[in-house]
Parts: C-alpha cells; sequence; structure tokens
C-alpha cells in the first residue's frame, strides 16, 4: 500500500506537518503476533474501524491494510509485536483538518515483552497511582493523545509493584497504566465502566464475550478501590500481556484464579 510508512525500513520520513505528530489527531492499535498470525485480529480491525469513524477520519481502507498487515507477517515466529498508527495525514498550520485527504500510516515491529511469560504464570502486584484521569468525550478509543498515560507511567515508576491501579478524578477505578482490570466476587465479574474515561482493550472485549459464554455475570460498573479489597480474584489484560493474575493490591493478598482459569481453558481450546 503507497501511504504506509514501515518505522524499521531506511527512506521513510514523516512530515513535520503530520497532524499525529502536531496534535495527537489519529488512533493506534498495538497486536500480538504468533507464528505468523494476529492475536484477535477481527477485534483490532473492528476497533480501528470505530476509532477513525469517532475521529471523522476518512480515506482509509481499514479491511484492505489488515489483509496486507497479515500477510506481511505470515513469516514470523513465534511472538512479536505489531503497532499500526493512523494519523489525519498532513495539513497546514491550525487546528482545522480542513485538506487533509490522506492519512498517514505507521506500521512498527518490535519484540514481544518476554517478562510478560513470567507476570502470566507467577501473577503481579498492584499499588495505586497518585495521577488521576480526567473525564473525556474520546473516553473508550485508543487514540494518539496518551500524555495522560505519560504521567501515569512518571507517577509509578518509583514503586515497588509492577502495575498500579488509576483512577478518575472522582476516585472510581479506570484501568492500571496499560491494562484493563477485572474483579469476581463468587459468580459475578466486574470491570469498570470506560463511557467516561480509558480504553476499551480487545483483550477486555475478547474476556467480557468468554465469561458471558461461560456463565459468569459481567457487571460494567463505576465504583471506587476500595471495592476491589473485598474481591475474590483479580486480575488484569491487554493484548500483548493477554491475561495476568494479581496475587496482591495493597495489604489484600489474592489466591483464587477461578475466572481467569476458566478464560483461559477456552481459548486454549480455541
Amino acid at each position: 500500500m503507497e501511504n504506509v510508512i514501515w518505522a524499521d525500513t531506511d527512506g521513510q520520513s514523516l512530515s513535520v506537518s503530520d497532524r499525529g505528530v502536531n496534535y495527537g489527531d489519529g488512533c493506534f492499535t498495538t497486536m500480538l503476533v504468533e507464528n505468523g498470525q494476529i492475536n484477535l485480529f477481527k477485534r483490532h480491525q473492528d476497533r480501528m474501524t470505530d476509532s477513525l469513524d469517532v475521529l471523522a477520519i476518512p480515506n482509509v481502507d481499514v479491511r484492505g491494510l489488515f489483509q496486507h498487515l497479515h500477510r506481511s507477517i505470515a513469516a514470523v515466529s513465534g511472538k512479536q509485536v505489531l503497532k499500526l498508527v493512523i494519523t489525519r495525514g498532513s495539513g497546514g498550520r491550525g487546528y482545522s483538518p480542513e485538506g487533509c485527504e490522506c492519512p498517514t500510516i505507521i506500521v512498527s515491529q518490535s519484540a514481544w515483552p518476554v517478562h510478560y511469560e513470567d507476570w502470566q504464570k507467577n501473577g503481579i502486584e498492584l499499588g495505586l497511582c497518585p495521577f488521576q484521569l480526567g473525564w473525556s468525550v474520546l473516553a473508550g478509543i485508543k487514540h494518539l493523545n496518551r500524555l495522560e498515560q505519560v504521567m501515569v507511567k512518571n507517577a509509578i515508576k518509583g514503586m515497588a509493584e509492577q502495575d498500579a491501579i488509576v483512577t478518575d478524578l472522582e476516585g472510581n477505578v479506570v484501568e492500571t497504566s496499560a491494562s484493563n482490570i477485572f474483579w469476581r466476587k463468587e459468580n459475578t465479574v466486574y470491570t469498570p465502566e470506560l463511557s467516561k474515561a480509558g480504553v476499551k482493550g480487545v483483550m477486555r472485549a475478547e474476556v467480557i464475550s468468554i465469561l458471558d459464554r461461560l456463565g459468569y455475570e459481567v457487571k460494567e460498573v463505576l465504583c471506587p478501590v476500595e471495592v476491589i479489597y473485598g474481591a475474590d480474584e483479580v486480575f488484569i489484560t491487554n493484548a500483548l500481556m493477554e491475561r495476568v493474575p494479581v496475587n496482591r493490591l495493597g495489604q489484600t493478598v489474592y489466591t483464587e484464579r477461578f475466572a481467569l482459569d476458566a478464560v483461559n481453558s477456552e481459548l486454549h481450546l480455541c
């Protein structure tokens, strides 16, 4: 495809007038490639389509683009990270997108973080992030304005725990620094409602679908962190780490993995 920039290919550059650089005007998705296959391919494709629709970025053949990506990584062995960024393209000075007819498509490949394998097997500990997320009409989509996440990462960099729960300005649980969160109490699994803040991850959507199919009641809620202290089980998800159990939040220890084990078993059967 002519307007695709492969970030690791020599001789290609990004214009200084690109709106992704100047305004964060675009969206992205980060995919796990395993033995030449994009995990959750259809969910990534659908999310990119939805994000482009919300941002009103036209002239992107998302289906054709994903087919192109699929062919491009067919020979990849093992696990790898594939990141797709789409900006509105280059434009004149000012916020108006008028005249931007050719979106920029950037693709990059990188190594899969190997420590995720240990996280998946042995679990992690969570702290609490002091930086809170604001509400946004763009909540849910993975747009390029990631400054809040940069601030979150900076706020938790000295913590002993591997990750931290992030809340909104009213103290409601939203996510962790880079993943969605689930917690189970008896036969009900909860996850934050993300209409005001946070990202609706593709693995989050997959897990919700599987839990529903397995007979769990799944509820999307707005609640403070204190609610999670009373949970029987906690785990986090994203497209790269997939599904990771949480062993401890603050002084609260979690030992059960019933819902997580059920989801993992279901996915392994697929």
